[in-house]
């Protein structure tokens, strides 16, 4: 009986009676695993793996179950190893958590030993409270059974707690399920806001900037602007390390640390309005925090690209007052209490709430001024899970969840009162601090921590935000055109980001963005654009963005996204600016040409004409269709969008995908409708809002077309005798 039961749980539906049948009975059986999680539905299995410390090589673990050691059926070598390898850098202690998905007896545990030289800890219990079973030393000899010891538990904690070098190849499980006790509920975190996708290009465009870029550069070409600037993070008072007598300063006369601010340069109304900064005190002085404004006002955001004053003074590495902490724990929200007071003031002041004087901690803005309603959107931090960094600066997925849940809400409103941003005003958005990687692992740790942590099961922001160049390590002018995503197993970056907003959705239910993403033109430079022969990088580079816009704005779910930069670094030429990745990913230039693009001599490359053409056209634009993707054996990218205003209003763009400077001749392109006007708009260099064509469909509803690899823009009207378009040879 056990060898039938024993093949019946390797079945993808497991029948209810024998399933039950062996619950009660007591039967041990190997307990069916692998590294993609699963749910209960009927009587599938649940299990899930969760990779805590983002080492990568969890999967390891669970992704070879052929071998049936207990019966002495060794199988082959498991491929994969789960090691904390040479050199090591922030991934410790390395955790990998295991949920079975319901309450099991566990009378074996093998690992497949590969000559590892250090030891391997394991636990069992509930998150945050784990009972110690054993300490493995490895030694290399294959199969090793353990632990004998029989346990009952839904969860499974191994762990390397140094950096030694530790080998496991795989684990595989004995036992029996405890009744009926899967879990009919999965570990999901609750919805933080719910996402439908599909802005207008108007509101999904958007660009990076730095410092006081005149308005004029900016008017037309982006909805939102993310702008870097120099404003203070934290507060002024770095020897004062009582949390209730600090005295926190927001104010552009503060000693500069980088932070970020987004502009809406237009109101629901489209009216538009000044796009240079406003400051906090601006805001105040001028009565725009009082109701009388008329487009949305810029925020501070306490994003910080260096150190605030406060851990500069200390040479502290995390924003955690270790003179009143001096032992604290990165993965513990209380850790951040200044923070998480800081940002109740932040929330207070700039809020729409008013609260009384003395509960209030600045004297900046105006003495003791609160509600000024000038802030909608903050974001928490800026890649600070990069791989860059040192251990000190690193923030795990734990660490990440506590700074976070420390800044949103005082840690679920456990810290107390005057608290997070969210205590001080619910409605303000906190976008989560960029993350210099998508990590689908980085992802499910957050929301184990987030859900095992937090009493309410929310992820402790309110829009999950992602940065994304991607290119060949050591490889000149490598970036990956965005039809190409193959070297990452990706048909081009819309799918690429697709899968990202998918995982972000079902994993931690909260609303998508990008704020930055960009291609260079300095050939030296591995995130620069490729050369072809006989074309400017500049023209290639607008190519580029242009393409990457349109399939962006096709990923499902995905509300912002934020070009990286609108200005070269150190406002300099493309050739003559930084040699450092992204310092060259400009629109414009700060250097005099002769000819500038408008006023303040910042000379306009053709991404500036093409991103003006491009907002200008299709700003009352909704993705519609995606009609060709790689089609017709000839690169053919073409993708409909619906005006929002006249349904019956076309745009279609079309370009050829193709890195050679090639062009398309002989299609056809028709739109159904019979002798009828269509525009038919090419981004051209020096031409703001395109180079337009005024044509004529004939008798067939049907115009020439030839395409290069520029995208072009034409606008129609459906046909009614059936508006659908295709593309023919003539």
């Amino acid at each position: 009986m056990k060898k039938i039961f024993a093949i019946l749980l390797f079945l993808p539906l497991i029948s209810l009676a024998c399933a039950r049948a062996q619950k009660y009975q007591g039967a041990d059986y190997k307990i069916p695993l692998s590294p993609d999680a699963k749910f209960y539905h009927g009587d599938t299995v649940f299990y899930q793996l969760n990779d805590l410390m983002v080492t990568g090589g969890a999967n390891a673990l669970l992704n070879y179950q052929e071998a049936d050691p207990l019966h002495g059926i060794q199988g082959k070598m498991p491929p994969d190893t789960w090691s904390s390898g040479y050199p090591t850098h922030n991934n410790y202690p390395s955790i990998v958590v295991i949920d079975l998905g319901g309450l099991y007896e566990i009378s074996h545990q093998f690992i497949y030993d590969h000559w590892g030289t250090d030891s391997v800890n394991v636990d069992y219990g509930t998150p945050f409270h784990w009972k110690k079973l054993g300490t493995y030393y490895e030694n290399g000899n294959g199969w090793v059974d353990i632990d004998t010891t029989r346990i009952r538990t839904r969860y499974l904690k191994l762990w390397y707690s140094n950096t030694g070098y530790q080998k496991i190849r795989q684990l595989i499980l004995y036992g029996h399920l405890i009744g009926d006790s899967l879990s009919r509920t999965p570990p999901r975190l609750h919805f933080n806001h719910a996402y439908a996708g599909g802005n207008t290009m108007g509101n999904f465009m958007g660009l990076n900037t730095a410092g006081a870029i005149p308005p004029q550069v900016k008017e037309g070409i982006a909805g939102v602007f993310r702008n870097y600037t120099n404003q203070y993070y934290m507060d002024t008072a770095v020897y004062m390390h009582d949390i209730n007598k600090v005295n926190f300063v927001f104010s552009k006369f503060s000693a500069g640390n980088t932070a970020v601010k987004y502009y809406f340069p237009g109101d629901t109304g489209g009216e538009k309005g000044p796009l240079l900064a406003y400051t906090f005190s601006d805001a105040s002085d001028s009565g725009m925090g009082s109701g009388s404004r008329r487009i949305r006002l810029p925020f501070y955001s306490p994003a910080f690209q260096g150190v605030n004053q406060m851990e500069m003074e200390h040479q502290w590495e995390r924003s955690i007052d270790y003179t009143a902490h001096p032992y604290a724990d990165s993965t513990h929200p209380e850790s951040y209490d200044r923070l998480s007071r800081m940002m109740w003031m932040y929330g207070a002041a700039f809020g729409k709430n008013k609260y009384p004087a003395d509960s209030l901690q600045y004297t900046i803005p105006a003495n003791h001024v609160s509600g000024l309603n000038t802030t909608q959107f903050v974001e928490s931090g800026n890649e600070n899970n990069g791989s860059w960094l040192s251990k000190e600066r690193w923030y795990s997925p734990q660490a990440w969840i506590a700074y976070n849940s420390a800044f949103y809400d005082g840690n679920d409103g456990r810290m107390g009162n005057r608290f997070g941003i969210k205590q001080a005003d619910p409605t303000i958005q906190v976008v989560m601090g960029g993350n210099a990687y998508d990590w689908y692992p980085y992802m499910k740790a957050m929301a184990y921590w987030a859900y095992y942590s937090r009493s309410d099961h929310k992820i402790p922001f309110d829009i999950y935000n992602f940065h994304d160049y991607e290119y060949v390590k050591g490889k000149p002018h490598s970036a990956f055109q965005p039809e190409n995503y193959h070297a990452i197993g990706y048909h081009n970056i819309r799918a690429y980001w697709q899968q990202i907003v998918d995982s972000v959705h079902a994993i931690l239910r909260t609303k998508v963005w990008n704020t930055e993403w960009g291609y260079d033109r300095n050939s030296s430079l591995e995130n620069a654009v490729a050369v072809i022969p006989g074309v400017d990088s500049a023209q290639v580079q607008a190519e580029w963005i242009a393409r990457s816009w349109i399939m962006q704005s096709f990923v499902r779910g995905l509300d912002v996204s934020v070009y990286y930069m609108l200005a070269n670094a150190n406002w300099k030429d493309y050739d003559s600016a930084a040699f450092n990745n992204y310092a060259t990913c400009g629109l414009v230039s700060g250097a005099y040409h002769g000819t500038p693009c408008c006023s303040f001599n910042f000379y306009a490359f053709p991404a500036y004409y093409f991103q003006h053409t491009m907002y200008h056209v299709l700003r009352n634009y909704k993705p519609d269709s995606i009609l060709y993707e790689n089609s017709l054996k000839d690169s053919i990218y073409m993708y409909r969008y619906r005006n929002i205003d006249h349904p019956d209003s076309v745009a279609y763009v079309v370009w050829s995908g193709t890195i050679t400077n090639k062009t398309v001749q002989g299609l056809k392109l028709k739109t159904g409708l019979p002798n009828h006007i269509v525009y038919d708009i090419h981004l051209k260099y020096k031409y703001m809002d395109g180079d337009t064509s005024r044509l004529r469909t004939d008798g067939r509803g049907e115009i020439p077309l030839i395409i290069d690899e520029t995208p072009q823009i034409i606008l129609t009207k459906e046909g009614f005798s059936g508006g659908e378009l295709y593309l023919k040879k003539e």
